[in-house]
């Protein structure tokens, strides 16, 4: 499991640049979550606060904290 978490961990980094340089529309979500848990070897983005940790989806759901966040782009 460890090897497949850092995978994820290097894609989700990369997830989380890409929004900050990118934001979603507003039309799809209107703000994103950048959370992160110290246990887990990264971060990641989520629609609500509410902590839904994909590094330990079974044991450890709710183990992280929101960190910062993404404003959605409205469409011009």
């Amino acid at each position: 499991g460890g090897e497949r978490r850092r995978a994820f961990a290097a894609l989700s980094d990369l997830v989380i640049r890409f929004a900050e340089r990118q934001p979603p529309s507003t039309k799809l979500v209107p703000r994103l979550y950048i959370a992160r848990c110290t246990m887990a070897p990264g971060s990641w983005l989520q629609r609500g606060e509410t902590i839904a940790n994909p590094f330990y989806a079974e044991r450890m759901k709710t183990c992280g904290e929101i960190v910062g966040s993404i404003e959605s782009a409205t469409e011009r």
